[in-house]
């Protein structure tokens, strides 16, 4: 059977696409062969869902084992209303994906060395792998 929040993490990824696409396609950055990116981009997708589902165990666990609930007393947050709880949410996931897009940037070990170069139809546009990722 499939749980309730599976459903909604299904729903709300399909909403995403269909915006970012839309947007996409009204007003593109630059020309796109979308049927030739189109494996490209279903591996992106595959592999950043197994990604997230792999870290969800061990985020639990780690949270658990020192008792980030207690710690964190979450009762003045979970009063908020919903709107304000997601608002909160895309806030602080920017936040730490900022930094950690940085650390990226600052620990060469995090960086992948290869380069590769496609061209947009306005030259070739040169890009490390690892800005992709």
């Amino acid at each position: 059977m499939v749980e309730k929040q599976q459903i909604y993490q299904t729903v709300t990824l399909v909403i995403i696409i269909l915006i970012f696409d839309t947007l996409e396609r009204r007003r593109p950055g630059h020309a796109v062969e979308r049927r030739r990116d189109l494996p490209l981009n279903l591996l992106a997708l595959a592999v950043t869902a197994a990604a997230g589902e792999m870290w969800k165990p061990l985020l639990t666990k780690g949270f658990n084992s020192v008792e980030l609930g207690a710690v964190l007393s979450m009762s003045h947050i979970q009063r908020l209303p919903g709107a304000a709880k997601i608002i909160l949410g895309l806030i602080l996931a920017d936040f730490f994906l900022y930094w950690v897009h940085r650390a990226m940037h600052r620990n060469g070990s995090l960086l992948l060395p290869t380069t590769t170069g496609f061209t947009t139809g306005q030259g070739v546009f040169r890009t490390k792998t690892s800005d992709s990722f």
